[in-house]
């Protein structure tokens, strides 16, 4: 599953697209990640609610990094499960 978010890079507002991976808990629970993004993890009782945790999650990643001038990380493969 593929996610669009806002990001300002250097002073220019852009789209980046990350690869949200979804999967089941062992607690019944679903649990997102973002694997470009190291340690952007979060879940939700629902698919929907674990997709607004993961939006948040890496909203909060990249505003971050944008603050203290890390790297915006990129997408750099995307896989396709079929």
């Amino acid at each position: 599953m593929e996610k669009s978010i806002y990001a300002d890079r250097n002073g220019e507002s852009m789209t980046l697209k990350y690869r949200v991976v979804l999967e089941p808990g062992e607690d019944g629970w679903i649990v997102a990640t973002v694997p470009a993004v190291k340690g952007c993890v979060s879940q939700g009782k629902t698919r929907e609610e674990a997709l607004k945790n993961i939006r948040e999650a890496l909203e909060g990643i990249l505003e971050v990094k944008k603050k203290y001038g890390d790297p915006i990380p990129e997408e750099t493969e995307i896989e396709v499960n079929a």
